[in-house]
């Protein structure tokens, strides 16, 4: 290893959600060498550090595509999948240990992958908590930590909110819809908008925001501001005095933390990861379902009454919340900074 530190290789998607933005923020944050993306994202606008060399590649890559763009590395990093079949054995090949942040829900014991990693980061307590069930089930080998995902809070500058006025809802583009167990679409996403848009017209005296990339959205009561996500994410946060995020399920709950580190209060699910955020309220689950993210993997989903949420709502709508508001970037700036 070089004085001036290994030299990484960073592996992923650059896409418009939140993996391409995980990916992002390891090439901003850290010296990354070289960045080898899919083809299929070379549409999406990148600005990568200087000192960061990017190259594209279909998935498909053969042998000794990958063999040139590993030369000279000491480490090869990527985020949930490795996106080309033959790297980590190329990889293997040339001696390069190699380094993959888990993200829980797309991860199952059968991945080929899976055995030729040698560190495996547990951005969650909750994924931390199952990959060692797999070490002791399976006999995977790796080097397990549990590292919490770090935000870049001096990007999200913290603003002390005093009452709650305005509720933000953070939907992006909705998440993935799962299949129920006898193969049809369930009746939600992941983020949860439909419960929110149910207890919206339970609670039509609380005003809410919702950003949404997404068009198509369910029958919303006059009282939800519906607007397009701004160009710049850090701008998400100055729409709302508290931030509801009901999911059904997070790999990682990007905005539930960011929204925190500008200093909006918390409300989630009362189920893991979401609750590890240290939420100012969580909703209480009333049941849990099992669905399918695909085929091989079923994984047990929270779901939320909205006659709950809105309760939730009616009680928070004017309160008093700038202890929250101080705790809610504390913890951030404490746990997760980079």
């Amino acid at each position: 290893v070089s004085r001036r530190g290994p030299r990484i290789g960073l592996v992923g998607r650059n896409s418009w959600q939140g993996l391409g933005y995980q990916n992002r923020e390891l090439a901003r944050q850290i010296p990354i060498d070289r960045w080898l993306i899919p083809a299929a994202d070379q549409a999406v606008p990148l600005r990568p550090p200087r000192r960061c060399r990017v190259e594209f590649a279909p998935p498909d890559a053969g042998g000794s595509r990958l063999d040139s763009w590993l030369r000279g590395l000491e480490l090869v990093l990527f985020i949930e999948t490795p996106c080309f079949a033959g790297l980590v054995p190329a990889a293997r090949a040339r001696g390069i240990p190699i380094v993959c942040v888990a993200n829980w829900e797309w991860l199952h014991p059968g991945l080929d992958w899976l055995a030729g990693v040698q560190w495996m980061l547990a951005p969650t307590a909750h994924t931390h908590r199952m990959l060692q069930r797999w070490q002791h089930q399976y006999g995977f080998g790796w080097h397990l930590h549990y590292l919490p995902w770090p935000i870049d809070t001096r990007g999200l500058a913290f603003r002390l909110r005093r009452q709650c006025r305005r509720i933000l809802f953070i939907n992006g583009s909705g998440g993935l819809r799962p299949a129920r167990e006898d193969g049809m679409p369930a009746d939600f996403r992941r983020k949860g908008l439909e419960l929110v848009a149910e207890a919206a017209w339970l609670a039509r005296d609380v005003p809410l925001v919702v950003f949404s990339q997404s068009q198509d959205l369910p029958p919303l009561p006059p009282h939800v501001d519906v607007r397009p996500g701004p160009a710049d994410h850090r701008r998400l946060y100055d729409a709302g005095d508290l931030c509801l995020q009901p999911s059904h399920w997070e790999g990682l709950g990007l905005p539930l933390l960011e929204c925190q580190a500008a200093g909006l209060p918390l409300i989630t699910t009362d189920a893991a990861p979401m609750n590890e955020y240290r939420p100012w309220r969580v909703l209480p689950v009333e049941r849990t379902e099992v669905v399918q993210i695909t085929r091989q993997r079923p994984i047990p989903v929270p779901r939320v009454s909205p006659l709950d949420l809105a309760e939730v709502l009616k009680s928070v709508y004017r309160a008093d919340i700038s202890a929250a508001s101080r705790a809610a970037r504390a913890f951030v700036q404490q746990q997760h900074a980079w």
